[in-house]
């Protein structure tokens, strides 16, 4: 179990270091925190007495902007940190196991 694990979280290159995949999973849960504050907002439970309509765009259009761009790195980073796991541990140089 403890491989297991060690595998998953600790970084192949250094293993005092997080993995990257952990890292750019975490990365990726920010994008949904803004959607659902964005959600939150057009049901009127945060939103102040600015005009509705200008702050929910306003809210929206950032959220989706920074949803798009941390998905997209979070994604790249996921894939490009497994496949060097995957990698140095074939090659025998995975320095967490």
């Amino acid at each position: 179990m403890k491989k297991i694990l060690d595998f998953c979280l600790k970084s192949s290159a250094d293993p005092k270091r997080t993995s990257l995949t952990i890292k750019m999973a975490l990365l990726g849960i920010i994008p949904y925190a803004m959607q659902a504050f964005g959600w939150v907002c057009e049901i009127g439970q945060t939103c102040l007495d600015i005009d509705q309509n200008l702050l929910e765009r306003l809210v929206s259009g950032i959220s989706e902007t920074v949803f798009l761009l941390l998905s997209l790195v979070s994604v790249i980073g996921i894939v490009y940190g497994l496949f060097r796991k995957i990698l140095t541990t074939m090659e025998g140089d995975n320095k967490a196991l």
